[in-house]
């Protein structure tokens, strides 16, 4: 998937109210060839892909009882790694998206993980990539994010 697609894929979530949300996002090249994790609370299942095409059935399909092609219930999902600190919400995370491709030409996005807590919305840590891939930087705040980025997010 590209990094437009993914950006396409974040911005319809939207729609579906918190009930869909993303567990990871990585990409070995920074703005190409991205993966991503998508967690469905409701249903509590995921599936992880690199094509907008898979994505097609387990968002749009939700009422139905029939999992789309590579679902798996959560409760198989390996231990997200323990994230101590993360405070970032979606909201601020495609804040932050918008600020990287608006004027952050120094940095880019490697990749997000997120929280699963047991309640309420999960929260998020990027990994920033520096423009000559010699500085990753691991973020948990959009404050965090701010100062890194060079005051390009005001």
């Amino acid at each position: 998937m590209t990094y437009p697609q993914m950006r396409a894929l974040f911005a319809a979530l939207a729609r579906f109210d918190g009930r869909l949300s993303v567990l990871a996002a990585r990409s070995q090249e920074p703005w190409t060839d991205w993966g991503i994790c998508l967690c469905d609370h409701v249903r509590q299942t995921w599936l992880c892909a690199g094509r907008l095409s898979e994505y097609a059935a387990f968002a749009h399909g939700r009422g139905a009882a029939v999992w789309a092609p590579g679902e798996r219930p959560l409760a198989e999902l390996a231990a997200l790694p323990a994230l101590h600190g993360p405070s970032m919400t979606w909201v601020e995370v495609l804040r932050a998206l918008d600020v990287l491709e608006r004027g952050a030409s120094r940095w880019s996005l490697a990749g997000i993980m997120a929280t699963l807590p047991t309640q309420g919305a999960p929260r998020y840590r990027l990994a920033l990539w520096s423009a000559n891939r010699d500085i990753q930087r691991a973020v948990d705040s959009f404050a965090a994010f701010e100062p890194i980025v060079g005051g390009a997010a005001g």
